[in-house]
């Protein structure tokens, strides 16, 4: 079993890259479950332009899209979160799983690699994050 776990609620767009970034980033070294009751990505703007003959909502499985990170797709909603206990509570279970604070596990390195790897991944282009940026973050909170 790994030592960290990674839990994403909801299989929408940012969800499931999350899951890709955390896999792409991390590898085997954590565990990652995704929260979503559904079992396909729906392409929703494609939901409102139907009514206008422009086509039909892209349907994808999320297994399709995860199944390469091994992440576990739980067909459940999250309930609540209690971050005192690090415990997530869904709808069917209570503590379905922890959720690590990463706050003394990642230094500010490793946090600007992984917020810029999201950020210009994907089709997205956006400037960097630097190490300063996530300590000016950190002492903020």
């Amino acid at each position: 079993m790994n030592a960290h776990h990674v839990i994403v609620a909801g299989g929408g767009v940012a969800g499931l890259e999350a899951v890709l970034a955390v896999h792409a980033q991390a590898g085997d070294r954590v565990a990652i479950t995704l929260l979503e009751p559904s079992i396909e990505l729906v392409d929703r703007p494609m939901l409102v332009a139907r009514p206008f003959a422009a086509g039909h909502a892209q349907r994808t499985p999320i297994a399709r899209i995860i199944g390469p990170t091994g992440a576990v797709h739980r067909r459940e909603s999250l309930a609540s979160v209690d971050t005192g206990a690090q415990t997530v509570t869904t709808e069917r279970a209570p503590n379905t799983g922890s959720m690590p604070a990463y706050r003394d596990k990642l230094n500010d390195e490793q946090i600007a690699a992984v917020a810029s790897f999201i950020r210009n991944s994907w089709g997205n282009a956006a400037l960097a994050v630097g190490p300063d940026q996530v300590s000016a973050a950190r002492a903020a909170h």
